[in-house]
């Protein structure tokens, strides 16, 4: 599951062209956003900013026809966290502290873990079975299960090396690179956990 998942953005056309323009979006938000960067005081950062969402929709969207597919190849500020770490800290106590970061922790894992699974069957049936707790497949399955934590090492592999890359580098295209083919082997895992965990494979 996990080699076929990491062959498929080189192995089909559909899956080089799918890594083509996954690569070329990302690049184009990663320009974007270096402009807002570099005109940021003045109002056009706004406007870079409004256009960098545009390519990173598009690219959601891009992994949203990965997960959609049955089986065929497809045709997301350091102050304010900063501030209201001080507050928290300041009205909770230690202890209020931890118990609140634990259980934002364990939410925030339970929610992504469903997250796939629930996009995957809104894909197929509509907004109502994402939202059907009976509608998501194998939600206890070890095959979605491996396929979850294969997907998340492959996502935390590309943001790495798109944080580690830098900016205006050679390095840093080819981290955009990574990050795409990470994004789209890691939605083609997923989508691969849940159909075996679905036992339509």
């Amino acid at each position: 599951m996990f080699e076929t998942a990491c062959r498929f953005p080189l192995a089909t056309s559909d899956g080089r062209d799918s890594l083509a323009v996954a690569s070329g979006l990302v690049l184009a938000t990663l320009v974007l956003l270096r402009v807002a960067r570099a005109v940021w005081p003045d109002a056009l950062a706004v406007a870079a900013l409004a256009l960098a969402a545009v390519p990173a929709v598009l690219f959601a969207g891009l992994l949203g026809s990965i997960l959609q597919a049955d089986g065929a190849d497809p045709e997301l500020p350091e102050v304010g966290l900063a501030s209201l770490q001080n507050a928290a800290s300041e009205g909770m106590g230690r202890t209020g502290v931890a118990i609140a970061g634990t259980s934002a922790m364990v939410l925030a894992l339970a929610l992504g873990y469903a997250l796939p699974a629930a996009l995957a069957a809104g894909n197929r049936n509509g907004l109502r079975a994402a939202l059907r707790v009976r509608s998501l497949p194998g939600l206890q399955s070890g095959a979605y299960f491996a396929a979850w934590v294969g997907a998340g090492v492959l996502v935390v592999l590309g943001w790495t090396a798109l944080g580690v890359a830098g900016t205006g580098t050679l390095l840093a295209v080819l981290a955009a690179f990574w990050f795409a083919y990470a994004h789209l082997a890691a939605a083609r895992l997923v989508r691969e956990g849940v159909t075996r965990a679905s036992g339509r494979a």
